[in-house]
């Protein structure tokens, strides 16, 4: 049999497997981190497609993606020389600031964590990653705004191999007394963003693949709005019954799910029941993805 034909139908087996495991209401998680650091396998098994097309040797391509696909699933154990070199900072808390913009630009990869900072008088960001993934990071203020940015390392190189499949980590805790808009651009992004306690009105997602849970609470802006733009996103939602939400995309799958929960159409958008009603926040979430799985918890 032809490698070629051989690769295909074990990646359409993978693929095939990973959807039903999520339909039947199996979790799995994908290792984007750790595909992202073994990219350069999949070139392997081309070239070893193009070398034995045909013939006994034919198995070596199938069965290197197979391996491959295994270290990524096992993750770290596998990788004992990879050193995670953890470091904090913060940007303080100016006094006459009452806005504050996030920005994490130009991230190639990341496990991130949000959420509120609990601390009695906490500063504006703390935000914690390793060396290798964050390269400089300032603060300048607008106005009543401040706006701080964490920018992702300049020139990875052979840094890549210090990332560590569970722990190109990137921590973030938000000051809470400020009305926040966060902006992030990381290449492959997995973590959760729990914006239960804080005051926000925009939050923007651009990633090349992105797998997500994102939690809201009642404290948001009224008109508040989530867009993600991802070419691969898988998004769990957590949202209070309180809350007002109008969800736009164009998944089909997720869209009948919308009905089925009650959700009504309202133009290109579905909306919640709470949502035509005139006290609760109202948030829109808005996905522009080529392929997305978006699920629904009610909290």
């Amino acid at each position: 049999m032809k490698s070629r034909l051989l690769t295909n139908g074990t990646v359409l087996i993978i693929i095939g497997v990973i959807f039903l495991l999520r339909n039947l209401g199996i979790p799995t998680v994908i290792p984007w981190v750790n595909l992202w650091q073994l990219w350069p396998m999949f070139l392997v098994v081309l070239g070893l497609q193009i070398l034995f097309p045909r013939g006994v040797l034919s198995i070596i391509a199938p069965v290197v993606l197979v391996f491959t696909l295994v270290i990524a699933f096992l993750g770290a154990p596998l990788f004992p020389w990879t050193t995670p070199d953890y470091m904090e900072a913060s940007f303080p808390l100016q006094t006459d600031v009452s806005h504050g913009e996030l920005r994490v630009q130009n991230v190639p990869v990341a496990n991130i964590s949000l959420q509120a900072n609990t601390a009695l008088h906490p500063p504006a960001v703390l935000f914690g990653g390793e060396r290798t993934l964050i390269g400089d990071w300032g603060a300048t203020q607008r106005d009543t705004s401040g706006i701080y940015t964490v920018k992702g390392h300049r020139s990875l190189g052979g840094q890549f191999s210090t990332f560590n499949g569970s722990r190109a980590q990137l921590d973030l805790s938000i000051n809470p007394t400020l009305d926040w808009n966060f902006n992030f651009d990381i290449a492959v992004i997995n973590g959760r963003l729990d914006l239960t306690d804080l005051l926000w009105s925009n939050l923007v997602l651009s990633s090349g693949i992105a797998n997500l849970t994102i939690r809201l609470g009642t404290a948001f802006a009224d008109g508040a709005e989530i867009h993600i733009n991802s070419g691969i996103s898988r998004v769990a939602l957590e949202v209070s019954q309180d809350v007002g939400l109008r969800i736009t995309t164009s998944t089909p799958s997720f869209l009948h799910n919308l009905e089925r929960s009650g959700f009504d159409p309202l133009g290109d958008s579905y909306i919640s029941p709470a949502y035509l009603a005139d006290d609760p926040p109202k948030v829109h979430l808005i996905i522009n993805s080529g392929i997305s799985t978006i699920s629904l918890n009610w909290i």
